[in-house]
């Protein structure tokens, strides 16, 4: 989620970060997750939604993510777990 705190994010850009941050794990497992955080209203897209992770797989570039407010207030509890400090970055 850290990925996503200021800007919109590709699976191109956020998979590296979770390689490096969290651990190594395969994209697919990266965009299963785009696609739980979209499901639960923690993520959104533009400027479709993907209608599956294999989406996110085949076109990696087209589809671009950022957190929603909830998706923010929920990192900001977990985010000193992984080693971040959270800001308060408005959100237009």
């Amino acid at each position: 989620m850290n990925a996503t705190t200021d800007d919109w994010e590709s699976l191109e850009q956020i998979h590296p970060q979770v390689n490096q941050y969290w651990r190594v794990v395969d994209a697919s497992v990266v965009a299963e997750e785009m696609i739980r955080l979209l499901a639960t209203g923690m993520f959104e897209v533009m400027p479709k939604a993907p209608p599956n992770a294999e989406s996110i797989l085949a076109e990696p570039i087209t589809y671009w993510f950022r957190m929603t407010r909830s998706g923010r207030t929920e990192w900001q509890k977990l985010a000193k777990d992984f080693g971040f400090e959270t800001t308060e970055a408005p959100q237009a």
